[in-house]
């Protein structure tokens, strides 16, 4: 069974300069809920949009999601040897209760983790991941490290693979990810940047893998953003569902869940995807089509008229 994370609200959040307001949190969150399986928040303290509050910021955010969320589990990044106070933040962290903590580290870093970090890692009532941030540049020698890491420990869920710049391929990202399932005891998770336009197809392959995969809605994301949350979660419905009634309810709920925010962008997107999903020629999309119900075609009627003129 692959699990797919939402990243909106930490990764996507760089669309909007890492200043995403409480009231988006609190809609994307509750519309979001029960169609992901994580929800994250996030600090951008290394990318240039931190600030003192950062810190204090993404706990807020995460005080959001924990107030509303029913069935998706709440969940923190962030960088520990970028913290400016770790004992501190870490404990404030902690204190939040998120259902997991994503550490990222970064290769380039010699002392990714400080000793404080055994503070998550020794703490049996919440869940970790290990985000292996410029994947593509791990020494063996460091891949043995994270492995044996996830191994002492009994609350790893993951070890993803992060293609920090978008710049890996199919290929590259599997041969990781098996050998990290050949010695870890633990997930396998991808989170892919879509700088050359593989985002998607690498991680609708790690769904079909059963693999956790990280995503945004609509893609938006840092530099050339993400894989797209409303494509992973249709995608992944399709292949364990034949119910398009069921299908049709995931797309209004994307649709509430997107629309308040990118307005006509997400419906224009959510009916690409469905173009794609169910092989339909975008010129069989008429203005009828379109304007015969309020807000955008459902599944059932793109695939019946889709046959229809198939018939003809």
């Amino acid at each position: 069974m692959s699990y797919i994370l939402d990243s909106t609200l930490r990764d996507g959040a760089y669309a909007f300069g890492n200043a995403m307001p409480l009231n988006y949190v609190s809609h994307i969150g509750k519309n979001l809920d029960g169609l992901v399986d994580f929800i994250e928040v996030g600090s951008s303290i290394s990318f240039g949009y931190g600030s003192n509050k950062a810190i204090s910021e993404d706990i807020a955010r995460l005080n959001c999601l924990n107030e509303l969320l029913k069935v998706s589990k709440s969940v923190i990044f962030l960088q520990p040897s970028l913290l400016k106070n770790p004992k501190e933040d870490l404990k404030n962290i902690i204190e939040a209760k998120p259902s997991v903590i994503r550490l990222g580290i970064d290769p380039e870093i010699k002392k990714s983790f400080e000793s404080d970090i055994n503070l998550i890692i020794d703490n049996k009532n919440i869940s970790f991941c290990l985000n292996l941030m410029k994947a593509y540049k791990y020494s063996e020698t460091q891949f043995q490290e994270i492995i044996n890491l996830a191994n002492n420990s009994s609350n790893c869920l993951s070890i993803n693979i992060v293609d920090s710049s978008g710049c890996m391929q199919e290929e590259e990202v599997f041969s990781i990810a098996k050998k990290i399932f050949r010695s870890a005891k633990t997930n396998i998770g991808v989170h892919i940047h879509n700088n050359i336009g593989l985002a998607n197809k690498i991680s609708c392959a790690s769904i079909l893998r059963g693999y956790y995969v990280d995503s945004t809605l609509l893609g938006k994301g840092r530099m050339g953003g993400n894989a797209d949350t409303i494509l992973l979660i249709l995608f992944r419905a399709l292949s364990i569902t034949g119910d398009i009634k069921k299908i049709d309810k995931l797309i209004e709920k994307l649709f509430d869940c997107t629309s308040l925010i990118w307005g006509n962008e997400s419906r224009d997107h959510i009916i690409s995807i469905m173009v794609g999903l169910t092989g339909m020629h975008s010129s069989q999309i008429t203005s009828d089509l379109l304007s015969s119900l309020e807000s955008l075609p459902n599944l059932t009627k793109m695939i019946s008229t889709a046959w229809k003129n198939e018939q003809k």
